[in-house]
C-alpha cells in the first residue's frame, strides 16, 4: 500500500508594507473607477447619494457644468472631487477660479478642515505645503499634486493646470474665461513611467484635461445659461465629452443643507428668483439631472 505524504507549504510572513505594495495598483485602479468610494472608504468622509453621482459624473466627463440652487454645497462637493483627483493622479495641477478673492482662501482652508476629520487625507498633504494668502492660496500633496486658487482677473496669466474649476461662472464674462483661463489647460499630465523609453511613453494615451463650471441659478438671458444649453445640445448629439447637472433646492432641504423656510424667504426677498420660479412652474419644467448614457 502506497503512502501519501502531505507537505504543508510554509506560509510566507509578509509585512504590512509588502502587502500594501502588492495590492497598491489594484486599489488605485479600483478607486479611479469608483471615486465616490475612495472618498467614503479611504478618506472616511460622508457623501449623500446624489453627491456620489455628482463625483462620478465629474470624473467621467472632461467638460462638466453643475447648476444648483443655493444651499446645495456646490463648492464643497467640487472640493472633494479636487482632493480625490489630486491624490489618485500624482502631479495633478488643479486650478480653482473664484470671482471673489475671499472665496479662494476659504476653498483652501476647507481642505484643512477636511484633513482634521480624515487622518488619511492629513497624511497625503505636504507638511509645509499650505498657503492661504489673499493673492495666493494653494495646498501641495506629497505626490506632487497641487490645488491652487486664482482670483478672477485678466492679470492671472502664466498659470498652467490640468483641471480648471470656475466657481460661480455666472458672475464672469465668457470672453475673459476664453482668453485668460481656458488657455491655462496646456501640457496634459504625463507620469514619468520609469523604465519606459521615450518612444514607449509617447505611444501611451494622454489624459483628458478637464473644465468644471459651477453656478447658482440665474436668468435665461445670460451667457451662462446659453452655455448650459450648448452643453445639453452636445449631449443630444451623442458627444460623450460633455455633461450637465441641474439640481433644484429640494435636494438641499431633504439632506438638511438648508431649511425650506430660508428658501421661501429668499424667494420672497429676491424678485428675480421669484420670477424664475414662476416661469418654471408655469411651464412645468423640473430639471433634476441632465445626462445621457451617464452610468
Amino acid at each position: 500500500m502506497s503512502t501519501i505524504t502531505i507537505k504543508r507549504i510554509k506560509k510566507e510572513n509578509k509585512s504590512q508594507q509588502q502587502i500594501y505594495e502588492e495590492n497598491f495598483e489594484e486599489w488605485v485602479s479600483y478607486w479611479r473607477s469608483n471615486p465616490h468610494r475612495f472618498i467614503t472608504d479611504y478618506l472616511g468622509l460622508t457623501l449623500y447619494d446624489f453627491q456620489k453621482v455628482l463625483i462620478y459624473q465629474m470624473n467621467k466627463y472632461p467638460n462638466f457644468i453643475f447648476v444648483a440652487s443655493r444651499g446645495l454645497a456646490k463648492s464643497t462637493i467640487t472640493l472633494l472631487f479636487a482632493i480625490q483627483r489630486a491624490i489618485l493622479y500624482p502631479n495633478q495641477k488643479i486650478l480653482v477660479v473664484c470671482p471673489v478673492k475671499s472665496q479662494s482662501t476659504r476653498f483652501i482652508k476647507k481642505i484643512l478642515d477636511f484633513s482634521r476629520e480624515s487622518k488619511n487625507l492629513e497624511n497625503e498633504l505636504e507638511k509645509d505645503g499650505v498657503k492661504t494668502g489673499q493673492n495666493e492660496s494653494s495646498i501641495t500633496f506629497k505626490n506632487g499634486s497641487v490645488i491652487a486658487t486664482a482670483p478672477y482677473s485678466e492679470n492671472s496669466l502664466g498659470i498652467r493646470c490640468h483641471i480648471l474649476i470656475v466657481d460661480e461662472f455666472v458672475r464672469t464674462e465668457k470672453e475673459v474665461l476664453s482668453r485668460v483661463f481656458v488657455p491655462m489647460l496646456t501640457s496634459p499630465r504625463c507620469p514619468p513611467y520609469r523604465g519606459l523609453t521615450s518612444k514607449e511613453r509617447n505611444a501611451l494615451p494622454s489624459e483628458d484635461q478637464r473644465q468644471l463650471y459651477l453656478s447658482s441659478i440665474r436668468g435665461a438671458e445670460e451667457w451662462s445659461y446659453k452655455y448650459f444649453e450648448q452643453y445639453i445640445q452636445y449631449m443630444l448629439d451623442g458627444n460623450m465629452d460633455y455633461s450637465t447637472v441641474a439640481l433644484p433646492y429640494h435636494f438641499g432641504v431633504k439632506n438638511k443643507f438648508i431649511t425650506r423656510k430660508i428658501v421661501e424667504q429668499s424667494f420672497r426677498e429676491n424678485q428675480e428668483s421669484l420670477e424664475i420660479l414662476r416661469a418654471v412652474n408655469m411651464r412645468r419644467i423640473c430639471i433634476v439631472i441632465c445626462s445621457i448614457k451617464s452610468l
